[in-house]
């Protein structure tokens, strides 16, 4: 019995039965089946590389329309650049509404902050800084110096609130260094910054407004201030600064107005003393006399910002003219663009005969489309509007591996008349007909890029061709799966079955070696 149920029996692991190597037949067999799956493997990353590759193509054509639009932009061809003759004297820039000419300017006197320096404060013998030994307050307020020494508030702008005085507080034990910095954390309110200038054993106070322009003076008023022991006493060497700005040198008796007491004051003599007075820059610009709070002179010529650096004996010539280096730039750098593209596609689509080897996109119709067109662009007469018949009169020469170089004499020499080029590159007609070279390359490469375009559609496709693999792979992924499964079924049932008959068989000999015995 114990025979029959290993005859019978079910066999725990392949190949125990009949000695066959099950799990390796079984694996050679689905290698085989497999074969299918490893080409879709293979042309799974052969589209994936041609996808690259078209990518690039297709980047290097986004970078050529690119330099193409920069072409078509009429600020390419309209902007200006000024040249100084006198570079150390003025400079200037350019913006919109520019006109192109040349004139004259003089600078007779620089815009300039106004300035104020205080008595000297002496340090102790040991060399610690002096303290002021008056408290009292120091009233800031923005405005402008009359010539008869008479001080005018600052006023709003268009129809603003005029800026309020600041007051700082000075205390008795505070040194130069302490006003400075109380000064300075109401900079931007006061319209003024501070600093302590040192001269051998002496300290001053320099206040200095952040604004030049006349409109940008300042006058600073001390309040009466008390001693230690609390007596009125003037704030020393701060004592009525900002009324030494006047060139009168009678005293300005007290006032009161609106119940605020002035208090009567001498001008330069003591206390703070004016170094710079707050004025306008004076220039002469082709005979017409103009004054600038600034000295980056922005509103007296249109679209021109004139950089005032020093006064000038004589008059310096500016001259604005197009900006044909710029323009050059961009030529550049469409020659650049195409030259990329150019190069990529030639490498893509190579052939080599000692590999028996081709590039990516070989035979890639597309490819050979794009490369076609922008050659035939490239080739093709420009407008009739302009003198200029093809790109080599302009110095850009088309090569035998179909590149572009430039000969920068002749790109020189031909934007001498810049919007004789700017019509060649950027001339738009109604109808396509006679657009320049870069509209109808600019044209074509929006096309082939956009919805629909051919650039487009062919990445698509790619993309469309790879989901189709890859969801073949999983369809065969499952099939071999299930392959597998049915072979091992098939040869453990065959294990099984020849486990039975080998079973059977040493049971038969020995059955027959025990009846030769009894006979």
């Amino acid at each position: 019995m114990s025979t029959t149920s290993t005859v019978t029996g079910t066999l725990s692991s392949p190949g125990i039965g009949s000695g066959l190597d099950v799990n390796s037949i079984v694996s050679k067999l689905v290698a085989v089946e497999s074969l299918p799956l490893k080409v879709m493997q293979t042309q799974a990353a052969s589209i994936q590389t041609d996808i690259s590759t078209f990518g690039q193509i297709s980047s290097d054509l986004s970078a050529l329309e690119a330099a193409s639009s920069a072409l078509q932009d009429l600020t390419t061809w309209k902007a200006l650049t000024l040249t100084s003759n006198t570079p150390s004297a003025i400079t200037g820039s350019t913006s919109s509404g520019a006109l192109a000419g040349s004139l004259s300017v003089q600078v007779n006197s620089l815009a300039t902050s106004q300035t104020l320096a205080s008595a000297a404060v002496p340090n102790s013998a040991s060399g610690v800084p002096g303290t002021i030994g008056t408290a009292g307050t120091l009233t800031i307020q923005m405005g402008s110096w009359n010539s008869d020494g008479s001080f005018t508030n600052a006023v709003g702008v268009s129809g603003g609130t005029a800026p309020a005085a600041v007051s700082v507080t000075v205390s008795a034990t505070d040194t130069l260094a302490t006003i400075a910095a109380h000064i300075n954390s109401q900079s931007s309110a006061a319209g003024v910054s501070a600093q302590v200038v040192t001269s051998g054993n002496n300290q001053s106070l320099l206040i200095t407004g952040n604004a030049t322009g006349a409109a940008s003076g300042f006058m600073i008023t001390p309040d009466t201030g008390t001693d230690a022991s609390g007596a009125a006493n003037p704030l020393g060497s701060l004592d009525s600064l900002g009324y030494y700005a006047s060139t009168t040198t009678t005293q300005v008796p007290a006032s009161t107005t609106n119940g605020v007491v002035t208090p009567a004051h001498y001008p330069p003599g003591g206390g703070l003393t004016q170094s710079t007075a707050a004025s306008d820059a004076s220039l002469v610009i082709q005979g017409i006399a103009v004054t600038s709070a600034s000295n980056n002179v922005t509103t007296a010529l249109s679209g021109v910002t004139l950089n005032l650096l020093t006064t000038t004996t004589s008059p310096v010539q500016l001259t604005m003219a197009v900006d044909t280096a710029s323009i050059t730039t961009k030529i550049q750098a469409f020659q650049t663009a195409y030259n990329q593209l150019n190069s990529d596609i030639a490498t893509s689509t190579a052939y080599d005969s000692s590999t028996k080897t081709g590039g990516p996109l070989l035979g890639d119709t597309t490819t050979y489309g794009i490369q076609n067109m922008v050659r035939s662009i490239l080739g093709a007469n420009g407008p009739t509007n302009s003198t200029i018949g093809r790109l080599s009169d302009l110095g850009l020469q088309v090569q035998a591996d179909g590149s572009l170089t430039t000969n920068s004499t002749m790109l020189a020499a031909a934007l001498q008349n810049p919007s004789n080029v700017q019509k060649f590159f950027a001339n738009v007609s109604a109808d396509g007909s006679n657009d320049g070279i870069a509209t109808r390359m600019y044209n074509f490469s929006f096309g082939a890029l956009g919805v629909g375009g051919l650039a487009t559609l062919h990445t698509a496709g790619y993309q469309t061709t790879l989901a189709t693999n890859s969801k073949n792979q999983v369809t065969f992924n499952t099939h071999i799966a299930a392959y597998q499964a049915q072979l091992l079924a098939q040869y453990n049932a065959l294990d099984t079955t020849m486990g039975s008959l080998s079973s059977l068989s040493s049971f038969v000999t020995a059955q027959l070696a025990q009846w030769s015995k009894s006979s």
